[in-house]
Formats: C-alpha cells, structure tokens, sequence
C-alpha cells in the first residue's frame, strides 16, 4: 500500500529548492480508479460516492454539518448539510448500499434557518419537480 509519509520528506526538500514556496499536497488515494477520471464533471448528472466520502467533501470544503435526517414518504432516506460559515446546505440521499448522492444544494442558509423548512422546500424543487 502506498505510504503518503514516504513522500512528505522529498517534497518539503523541493519546497525549500523553489526559495521556499509554500506547497501543499493532497494525496487522495481509492481502492478502484475511476474510468470517468478524465472526463469534466457534468452540472447535469448526480455525484455520488461512499457515504464518508461525500460527507468529508462536504465538511471539508463548504463546513457543512449534518442538520437533519428525514425520510421520505416513497423511503428514501434524505439528510439536509449546512453551513453558517459559508452560507451553502446540500441535501443528499443515503442508499442502503452505503452510497449517498448529492439531490441539491443552495446557498441561503444563515443562522437560525428551519432545516426542516430548507429540505422540503429543496425537495420540492429537486425531486417533485415544483
């Protein structure tokens, strides 16, 4: 298995060598590569991965915590992320198989916003089509 501490030494060298500019690495590693790696990401198709992917993405990048857990009345199991630091809420769906999709996301989200009330609203215009 590919050790990420390996290389951390030869590239705080490097960074020294280039008069010391700062360089920061994100090594991301999968059990399988993706035969879609070198294709753009589509606005029109769904992203899903593992269920601890997505939800370090979202912490990660937009600082979004988990608000609310709810499922719906056709079983689908929904939860509602947001983030008071960026102003962003995504909503995604959790599939028994232990992969969540990304249904939507809007960036109206403020402190004190009814997540309950986001969720449906994002619903609505998501999955029903309203």
């Amino acid at each position: 298995m590919f050790q990420t501490r390996m290389i951390a030494p030869s590239l705080t060298r490097l960074a020294a060598w280039l008069g010391g500019v700062a360089l920061t690495v994100t090594v991301a590693l999968a059990a399988a590569p993706d035969p879609r790696a070198d294709e753009p990401l589509s606005l029109t198709e769904t992203y899903c991965d593992a269920r601890t992917v997505v939800a370090a993405t979202l912490r990660h990048d937009f600082a979004e915590t988990p608000r609310l857990v709810r499922m719906t009345g056709e079983g689908m199991m929904m939860e509602l992320w947001a983030s008071e630091l960026l102003g962003t809420w995504t909503v995604l769906h959790h599939g028994a198989d232990g992969i969540s999709c990304i249904v939507t996301s809007g960036q109206d989200w403020s402190e004190g916003s009814d997540a309950g009330t986001v969720l449906d609203a994002a619903l609505a215009g998501a999955v029903y089509g309203a």
